[in-house]
């Protein structure tokens, strides 16, 4: 009597058995994903419906102009479901020209369909943080109230501290925030800085604010602040790799060099950056460090002092855009502009400005040379 042999799947059978297996569950997965990412924007549109029932409502009773007017009435009314989005492309904002709380994306305006692809210069925070405390700061830096915030430091300030010397704010990636200083934000800590992996806007109102570095991805904007440290040799902005636009403000940095330890008061290392208007009168290392890409420098007035060891301008690659502003180095030892990479230019265009090297004015052109103006 014959024996018979069982036969297994050949390698064939099972690999296209693996292949059905693979498609099933992606189809599901991808289908699951489809019905959550529905369910999320779906709830997200419903809260924001319930907000705009509460503050039409209110509007009539009081004058509702802006998203802080309208936040406290939407928790006066008793609404708790929070203010962050369930949809993680969305943000909450307000809508002052409709007075109309609206769901936004990096964007435009998504919803309600009436406003959608409404510009995002038209929007502003609707969640509001008075930060007295470090931790509400931090709560809120990192979105966990909202997405989109407005954050207020107080006329009495707020001094960050920690156990360490290095404390880390950090703009949460998807989080865009608005700070209004009202008082300094200011630390005991000499390393402390903002972390912006999100966007951020800094009304300064003249107060002094924490250095702040950009990541990349980050859209960064600082108004009418004083930036920095006074004994600190970590800069007062470092830019590593974000969007960064510095208006009228005042740079403060007046550690000297020590040892291998260099400092520059503005350090570009990749991203944008455009300064326009600023100050600055120290004893740092150096003024303007230059590592990639192009550093732009819109007027103002910058004075190394004597007791700063480096120069104003220090390029390892990339360019400067240099148009109108005073420019001066009393120290003995720092050249105006210093260039290590002799392969290309160091300036965009031929600089205008003031360039005045230990009391004789120089002439900039665009040429990446090593020490202009001598030693």
């Amino acid at each position: 009597m014959k024996k018979r042999i069982k036969k297994g799947f050949t390698l064939v059978e099972l690999l296209v058995v693996i292949a059905i297996l693979a498609v099933l569950s992606t189809v599901a997965i991808v289908g699951y994903n489809s019905f959550t990412e529905k369910a999320q924007k779906s709830a997200d549109q419903q809260a924001v419906t319930q907000m705009n029932t509460v503050v039409e409502a209110a509007g009539v009773l009081e004058n509702i102009e802006t998203g802080a007017d309208a936040y406290e009435a939407i928790m006066e009314n008793g609404y708790d479901g929070g203010f962050k989005t369930a949809y993680g492309a969305y943000s909450m904002a307000w809508l002052a020209e409709e007075k109309a709380v609206v769901l936004v994306t990096q964007e435009a305006v998504a919803y309600p369909e009436e406003y959608a692809g409404t510009s995002l210069d038209k929007v502003s925070p609707l969640y509001t943080v008075e930060a007295d405390t470090k931790e509400k700061l931090i709560d809120a830096l990192a979105g966990k109230g909202s997405n989109y915030v407005n954050v207020n430091i107080p006329e009495t300030g707020l001094v960050l501290t920690g156990d360490t010397s290095k404390l880390r704010i950090e703009i949460g990636k998807n989080v865009t925030t608005v700070i209004n200083l009202e008082g300094d934000l200011s630390s005991t800590v000499p390393f402390t800085l903002i972390k912006a992996f999100g966007n951020l806007t800094i009304n300064g109102n003249g107060n002094h604010i924490v250095t702040v570095n950009p990541q990349p991805g980050s859209d960064v904007v600082i108004n009418d602040a004083i930036i920095g440290y006074e004994n600190s040799r970590l800069q007062a902005i470092g830019n590593f790799g974000g969007n960064l636009e510095v208006n009228n403000c005042t740079f403060i940095n007046n550690a000297p060099h020590d040892g291998n330890d260099y400092s520059y008061v503005v350090n570009h290392n990749s991203g944008t950056t455009v300064i326009n208007d600023c100050t600055y009168s120290g004893i740092t290392h150096g003024m303007f460090a230059l590592i990639t890409g192009t550093l732009t420098i819109n007027g103002g007035t910058y004075t190394l002092n004597e007791g700063s060891t480096a120069h104003m301008f220090y390029g390892v690659g990339g360019v400067f855009d240099i148009n109108g502003g005073t420019y001066t180095v009393k120290n003995s030892g720092g050249y105006m502009c210093y260039d290590e990479d002799l392969t290309g230019d160091l300036f965009v265009d031929i600089p205008t400005g003031t360039f005045n090297l230990r009391g004789e004015n120089l002439t900039l052109d665009t040429k990446g040379v090593v020490g202009i103006g001598n030693k």
